[in-house]
């Protein structure tokens, strides 16, 4: 699978949505707990679990909406995932190359 980059200018507050895979199909996210978590290029983690929302449990799709200061264009580019959880379990989408976020000012 080919490594999604995702563009933005730095203060970006829009939606960003994404479908997590399994295997190249949906990954129900039904009785989940998905959880956002980037990198930034100095290997620092950027919390983002308030501002993920699964969009529909069946068909694998989230949400995020970051903070102004969630993506800083001096600290690009960030490597994105997404985490799902539940009591017995934790899985990271994408499992393969993270998501690329390329800020500019």
């Amino acid at each position: 699978m080919a490594q999604i980059t995702v563009n933005i200018v730095e203060g970006w507050t829009g939606a960003l949505d994404f479908s997590l895979l399994s295997d190249g199909a949906p990954q129900s996210l039904t009785g989940l707990t998905v959880t956002g978590q980037a990198v930034n290029r100095l290997r620092e983690v950027v919390d983002l679990s308030s501002d993920v929302t699964v969009l529909s449990a069946t068909a694998g799709t989230v949400r995020l909406l970051p903070d102004t200061t969630d993506f800083l264009a001096a600290q690009s580019p960030y490597e994105l995932r997404f985490r799902a959880t539940d009591a017995t379990s934790i899985v990271f989408f994408p499992s393969e190359e993270a998501v690329s976020v390329i800020v500019r000012r």
